[in-house]
C-alpha cells in the first residue's frame, strides 16, 4: 500500500510551507451507483518560535537575531503541528546547523561550539534524526524537541561576527499499515526503525 507522507523544511529565520498528501478514487457498478472512497491525509506544518522580553512565545522574526555571545543561550522553541489531517501519523525531525565566518564565505568547526537542550518524548535515531514517541492526531502538536541553542563559552576569535544557520526538516508518514501492522503505540531506541515510508530527501 502506498503510504501517505509530508515533509517540511525550515532554516534559521525561514518557516516553508506545509506539503499535503490526498487523492480520490470513484467506481461505478452495473446498477449505476458510484461508490467515493477518499483516501486519508496528513498535513503538518513546523513551528518555530523565540520568546519576547516578558518571556512569551512569539514568531521567530525573518530577520533572525543579532548580537549573541559566547556562553549566552538563544530561545528557540522548536515543535510539529498536525493540521487538518484524517490519518495519525508519525513525526520525525532532523537538525543540521552551520557556522560561516564573517566574511561570509568561510565555514566554521561546529562541533562543541552549539547546544540544544533536546526534550524527553523524543527518541534519537540514525541519521540525525529525532522521532516523536507517539502518533500525532490533527489537531495535536508536539512538544518542543528543543527550546535553546547555546553558544559554548570558549568561541575562539575566528567566530566573531559568524553567522550560524540551524536547518530543521520535519516528516510525517502514516501510522495506519504501518509500523508491524499497527502494533507499535510507542516508540523507543529498538522499535523506531520499523516505521517505514519515509519522504525522500
Amino acid at each position: 500500500m502506498k503510504r501517505r507522507n509530508a515533509v517540511l523544511t525550515a532554516a534559521l529565520a525561514l518557516l516553508v510551507a506545509l506539503v499535503a498528501f490526498g487523492t480520490a478514487a470513484y467506481f461505478s457498478g452495473e446498477a449505476h451507483v458510484t461508490n467515493v472512497i477518499t483516501t486519508g491525509k496528513i498535513d503538518i506544518t513546523l513551528k518555530e518560535q523565540t520568546k519576547d522580553a516578558a518571556g512569551n512565545p512569539i514568531k521567530w522574526p525573518s530577520e533572525g537575531i543579532t548580537g549573541v555571545m559566547p556562553g549566552k543561550s538563544v530561545d528557540k522553541l522548536v515543535s510539529v503541528e498536525s493540521v487538518a489531517g484524517s490519518s495519525d501519523a508519525w513525526v520525525r525531525v532532523k537538525v543540521e546547523s552551520t557556522i560561516t565566518a564573517a566574511d561570509g564565505k568561510t565555514d566554521l568547526p561546529t562541533k562543541d561550539m552549539l547546544d540544544f537542550d533536546f526534550k524527553p518524548g523524543w527518541i534519537p535515531g540514525a541519521g540525525g534524526y529525532y522521532y516523536y514517541s507517539v502518533p500525532l492526531s490533527a489537531g495535536q502538536t508536539t512538544p518542543e524537541l528543543f527550546t535553546k541553542v547555546t553558544f559554548a563559552p570558549g568561541m575562539p576569535n575566528e567566530y566573531q561576527g559568524c553567522t550560524v544557520n540551524v536547518k530543521v526538516t520535519a516528516q510525517a508518514v502514516q501510522k495506519k499499515n504501518n509500523d508491524a501492522k499497527g502494533s507499535i503505540t510507542e516508540l523507543t531506541a529498538e522499535n523506531y526503525a520499523q516505521i517505514e515510508g519515509w519522504p525522500a530527501e
